[in-house]
């Protein structure tokens, strides 16, 4: 018996319309969800495509992958697989950074109702309160456009950004799989 994954095949112009399928799948989704699950839903996708990752990365005769990548197993969480990725040198420093701001956020919103507003009173949260927001100054996206246009960029835009190219980088990663993942972004 055999790992059932199947590795996809795809020349450079399928493989560049199945990532703008991907990116308008993703730009949509985002667009009417409220803050939270933006936040929630973005962690997810970077999960998703971690797990598919490592999926492609095992060797064929590997059995036991979705059992190592089912919770409570070694890469069952999103922050082991970050962590392992980054110590194989699977992805560099700068996207390790990224993604680690980007679960940080998701964790924020699935584990956090209110937080104080400037008022010092309970407030629902969004991507405007304390932490999300000092989160987001640390992605990527956010100190380009800062650097590029002289103003920094709304913190939810800047999120769903850095998740649909995080994303990206992964899915090519599969696909160019001699590539260091998530090299320095220029907008």
């Amino acid at each position: 018996m055999t790992n059932t994954y199947k590795k996809p095949i795809y020349d450079d112009k399928s493989l560049a319309a199945n990532m703008q399928k991907r990116q308008d799948i993703w730009d949509e989704m985002f667009i009417e969800e409220s803050d939270r699950s933006v936040g929630v839903l973005g962690g997810a996708l970077i999960d998703e495509s971690l797990k598919e990752l490592f999926k492609f990365k095992f060797t064929d005769d590997y059995l036991n992958a979705e059992q190592i990548l089912s919770y409570p197993n070694v890469l069952g969480s999103v922050g082991a697989r970050i962590e392992i990725a980054r110590a194989f040198g699977i992805i560099g420093q700068f996207f390790y950074e990224d993604l680690k701001a980007i679960n940080d956020i998701r964790n924020f919103f699935a584990h956090s109702t209110l937080v104080p507003n400037s008022k010092h009173k309970l407030s629902s949260i969004s991507f405007d309160s304390q932490r999300p927001s000092d989160l987001c100054k640390k992605l990527s996206h956010y100190k380009e456009f800062e650097r590029k246009y002289g103003r920094p960029l709304k913190t939810r835009l800047c999120f769903e950004h850095s998740v649909s190219w995080a994303a990206s980088c992964i899915s090519a990663a599969i696909h160019f799989p001699k590539q260091k993942i998530g090299k320095r972004i220029k907008i």
